[in-house]
């Protein structure tokens, strides 16, 4: 759903003038958050009427643009604080190398860069 939003309805929008190039990058920046947000919201009430653990977590880190993906296995490392699930630190491990490997002109595999982004997963799974 984000995606066709991204790439399909913000560049029509767009080249038809109906939005300026601002307007476009903010909407690309607070599109995850704009889709991410009600579903969280959707979620946590489900689990407020089953009596199951409220997900607080997913539904602040849902609000970061660019690191709301992590939203669930932030929750899940959270859920899982004494059993260390190992998904979810795979997760978040991954997804911020990925950021590190993808930053333009000082990224790419095996750079300070991956690196910086690598202890912000470890402070972030400790």
């Amino acid at each position: 759903m984000i995606s066709i939003f991204e790439y399909i309805v913000l560049p029509i929008l767009y080249l038809l003038g109906i939005i300026n190039p601002i307007t476009l990058g903010l909407l690309l920046l607070s599109d995850g958050p704009l889709f991410r947000t009600p579903y969280t919201l959707v979620r946590m009430i489900q689990a407020a009427f089953r009596r199951q653990e409220i997900p607080w977590i997913a539904f602040l880190v849902s609000l970061i643009p660019l690191f709301g993906m992590l939203a669930y296995p932030c929750q899940m490392m959270y859920s899982a604080t004494e059993k260390q699930s190992k998904i979810a630190r795979l997760i978040i491990y991954d997804a911020f190398t990925r950021i590190g490997e993808h930053v333009p002109i000082w990224g790419g595999k095996d750079t300070y860069t991956e690196h910086f982004f690598n202890r912000i997963a470890d402070r972030l799974v400790r």
